[in-house]
């Protein structure tokens, strides 16, 4: 698997990071401090997350390739359905599909993309609940802060 490096905001939690419902260890390496020669300022190296990416060129692996080394989610979402179609870590590339519909701010098209595919996951059904339970939150936090929004401003 190859590693693909993330920059963290800075607004991130101080040793962890939320990524697709997941909390990633943030990697720093406080030995590589080093000193500004034209100052006294200490630099420190950016702070980074690995990813995984597997190898190879199949159309998982080109999926991940895409959407995190590339940062092209058009193209990412192409190769996810390709690994659907095709049979290769179909339960994986249908559970990123779907967080990559969220991040693209389609979590209904998203929640209908997973119950459609819901029967796949009969070995391993809690995979599936526990990814639609979040991405159907989503999709009521949303509607809540709207209507929020609208009595705030006295549009009801």
């Amino acid at each position: 698997m190859q590693e693909i490096h993330l920059k963290l905001n800075r607004n991130s939690p101080k040793n962890s990071q939320e990524y697709k419902g997941k909390t990633l260890q943030v990697l720093t390496d406080h030995s590589s401090l080093t000193r500004n020669s034209s100052s006294d300022s200490i630099r420190k190296p950016s702070t980074q997350v690995s990813l995984p990416i597997p190898k190879g060129q199949t159309p998982y692996a080109l999926a991940k390739i895409a959407e995190y080394k590339d940062r092209d989610l058009d193209k990412a979402e192409y190769y996810y359905n390709q690994a659907i179609r095709k049979g290769e870590r179909v339960i994986s590339a249908i559970k990123d599909l779907a967080s990559l519909l969220h991040q693209r701010g389609k979590t209904r098209e998203a929640c209908e993309f997973l119950k459609n595919h819901r029967h796949l996951f009969r070995n391993d059904i809690e995979k599936f609940e526990n990814l639609y339970k979040t991405l159907e939150k989503q999709l009521n936090a949303s509607t809540n802060s709207l209507n929020k929004s609208l009595k705030i401003s006295n549009l009801t």
